[in-house]
């Protein structure tokens, strides 16, 4: 059986779901369009994160406390599956100053739990400017292929 490595991308929701999901989702879609394409017969990575099911009410509402506790332990059993299996990676992004929500927390404690002596192995933080910037490098270098 072949295993394949999952990148989970996290990053604070509750404080502006819409700003935080969208860029989850376009770069959750950077990273399937850099890790695709190497073997012809399959997808080498597979990307996962939480944010478009929490904002499109997959869990439930987020502002009726049980649903949202039904979420939060969603997620958190997804990031401790994930978690579990040595080659898969965590992406964090924080705010540019470094700080993130308490959620975001939880799940980094949850992944560092999991994995023990090996938690940082695969882990990456990246503040919204770097991700962003990833974003813009990637659009100016497909622009530049068109012409």
């Amino acid at each position: 059986m072949k295993l394949f490595k999952t990148k989970y991308i996290i990053a604070p929701y509750k404080e502006d779901p819409k700003y935080w999901t969208d860029l989850v989702m376009r770069f959750s879609a950077y990273c399937v369009r850099r890790c695709n394409g190497k073997f012809e017969d399959y997808m080498p990575v597979i990307i996962e994160n939480c944010h478009a099911t929490i904002l499109s009410g997959g869990y439930g509402s987020d502002a009726i406390a049980e649903e949202r506790e039904i979420g939060i332990r969603q997620t958190l059993m997804k990031i401790e599956k994930i978690a579990s299996e040595k080659q898969n990676e965590l992406i964090i992004i924080t705010q540019n100053n470094g700080r993130t929500s308490s959620g975001v927390i939880k799940e980094v404690a949850l992944w560092a739990e999991t994995r023990k002596e090996y938690w940082a192995t695969g882990t990456q933080f990246l503040t919204v400017s770097q991700a962003e910037d990833f974003l813009r490098a990637e659009t100016r270098l497909l622009t530049r292929m068109q012409t």
